[in-house]
């Protein structure tokens, strides 16, 4: 039976400071072409070598073109094909904090478009990618950029058609990528942000382009188009007849939901591609991808995404019955399919709809001991028992994980790290105000199990990092672990104080605590759950 996709492709974030080391990325492409994968993107911002651009991924862990040339060489010697995902537009923060760069730069994260000196420096970035890819293939991004030309642009410029801006900087981009004997790939959703207004996060609206428009769309681009959320085939399928209006040559994304923190959301990522796929088979799409990002930190590994991707794979077979797709997991990864889910529980409520993503174990575990940002509407009563729980399940299942136990651990820990940090805020602040300094000197003992426990994950979640990725970018959960250990420790000496009477007051712990956010509700940017504080910047 022929496969429902003629590619069927797997994005990996190499971005967000988790940078596979060449060894592992062969891992992980014997793994995927096992399934059927016959494609794998490197999504790179900022993280590949540019001759004679020292910033460009400085100290990022960037690939040399030679680590490059080797994945690409192994890839191709298992029918795999590997194509590079750049960024021509935004998405640039980390080259936009160099002031080399500030030339090429309209705001925020954005190239400045309609700049000769911007070209020039796009095509010094293709111009590098193409000896290291058989691959004729290049997605150059240009996605969620709607502060395009709002910046220096503007100032130049005054004022203008956004539109006309934007499509003219496509064809530049694509003119300059055919010279390198590349085919051009782009994101979708710029192409109705710019008209509707809304910016959609690769999400959609409907709109209906006029003919002087659509006709300046070249006509070798392929547009990709996805959305992540929405469970709902019929959705899919209006935006696929949407896409097919803009241009011929499309393909699909889809995502398995791993970028949350260190836990997947195993179950939307089934959801939402089940969705996608359907709705892709019914109307003969025959370009599927299925995304891993990894944002803010990359904490979680892409092994912990499997059993959507497993889904993938088996619905491009053409196999759809649930138990069938557990029986192909089990062969081609070793571990069961529900065994796997086991990593999606410590963030799953099964009573709210999968569109509705939670990540209690990130800020949960980040929430600040006294000023406890989510302790109001973030934090239940029965903490403690569910995270024992998750942490039994997966223990109970560890000698069943094979090579992938490393990554169950990591979560093992952490729930048992968090079965007691959860509630630790909110117990302080009960005992504290009901003036209980006998509860108070029991919540102190749990304050110095509670970074045990925490010390113990760290060590997990580091082993975890190292086996996969370059060391670069372990830095930022260095100084976010050392960070908590330090203040768990902080509010642990100033309790201890209070309850000798060395002190007699904690003022944070008098502050009325507000509703932030209703319960378990989706939060995973460490800066903003962390504390309301100046963390950096001129503020």
């Amino acid at each position: 039976m022929a496969n429902n996709f003629k590619t069927l492709g797997v994005m990996l974030d190499c971005s967000r400071n988790a940078i596979k080391t060449v060894e592992e990325m062969k891992r992980f492409i014997t793994l995927f072409a096992k399934m059927g994968y016959n494609e794998v993107g490197l999504y790179m911002e900022d993280t590949f070598t540019v001759e004679g651009e020292d910033f460009f991924g400085y100290m990022r862990g960037r690939y040399s073109l030679e680590e490059l040339r080797e994945i690409d060489d192994f890839a191709y010697s298992l029918g795999v094909e590997v194509v590079p995902f750049i960024q021509t537009l935004g998405h640039l923060n980390q080259l936009f904090q160099w002031p080399c760069y500030d030339e090429i730069r309209d705001i925020d994260r954005i190239f400045l478009v309609g700049e000769e000196k911007t070209y020039q420096f796009i095509e010094k970035m293709i111009a590098a990618l193409r000896p290291c890819f058989r691959s004729k293939k290049i997605n150059v991004g240009m996605d969620e950029a709607s502060g395009m030309c709002r910046g220096k642009y503007y100032d130049k410029h005054g004022a203008y058609n956004r539109a006309e801006v934007f499509i003219d900087h496509v064809n530049r981009v694509c003119d300059i990528v055919r010279k390198y004997d590349f085919r051009p790939m782009i994101w979708g959703d710029m192409f109705f942000t710019i008209f509707t207004g809304k910016d959609g996060a690769m999400g959609h609206e409907h709109f209906d382009f006029d003919d002087n428009f659509r006709n300046k769309v070249p006509e070798d681009l392929t547009i990709i188009m996805g959305n992540y959320s929405p469970t709902d085939k019929d959705y899919y399928v209006n935006m696929i007849r949407d896409y097919r209006e803009l241009s011929p040559n499309f393909a699909f994304i889809s995502a398995s939901w791993k970028w949350n923190g260190w836990v997947p959301s195993g179950y939307t990522g089934l959801g939402a591609s089940d969705a996608g796929l359907r709705a892709c088979i019914e109307e003969k799409v025959d370009y599927f991808i299925m995304t891993l990002w990894g944002d803010n930190g990359a904490e979680c590994s892409d092994y912990s995404a499997l059993p959507a991707l497993v889904q993938a794979a088996c619905y491009n077979q053409g196999i759809y019955d649930r138990e069938d797709i557990k029986k192909k997991c089990k062969e081609w990864t070793g571990v069961d399919f529900d065994t796997f889910l086991l990593l999606s529980d410590p963030d799953y409520d099964p009573e709210l709809p999968l569109i509705r993503v939670i990540t209690p174990t990130k800020y949960q575990l980040y929430n600040d001991c006294f000023m406890g940002l989510f302790d109001k509407g973030g934090v239940g009563p029965d903490e403690k028992e569910f995270y024992t729980k998750c942490a039994d399940n997966i223990r109970a299942k560890l000698d069943e994980t094979g090579e992938y136990r490393y990554i169950f651990e990591t979560v093992m820990k952490l729930c048992d790290a968090l079965s007691i940090k959860a509630q630790l805020g909110v117990r302080t602040h009960e005992a504290y105000l009901s003036n209980d300094k006998e509860e108070l000197k029991n919540i102190i003992g749990d304050y110095e199990e509670v970074l045990k426990r925490i010390d113990d994950f760290y060590y997990s979640f580091r082993n975890q990092w190292y086996k996969e990725n370059k060391p670069h970018g372990f830095d930022i959960q260095d100084i976010r672990f050392g960070g908590l250990l330090r203040r768990i420790k902080s509010c642990k000496e100033r309790l201890e104080d209070f309850v000798d009477g060395k002190i007699d007051k904690i003022p944070e712990l008098h502050e009325e605590q507000l509703y932030i956010m209703k319960r378990r509700d989706f939060h995973n940017e460490w800066a903003s759950t962390v504390t309301t504080n100046v963390l950096g910047g001129y503020a």
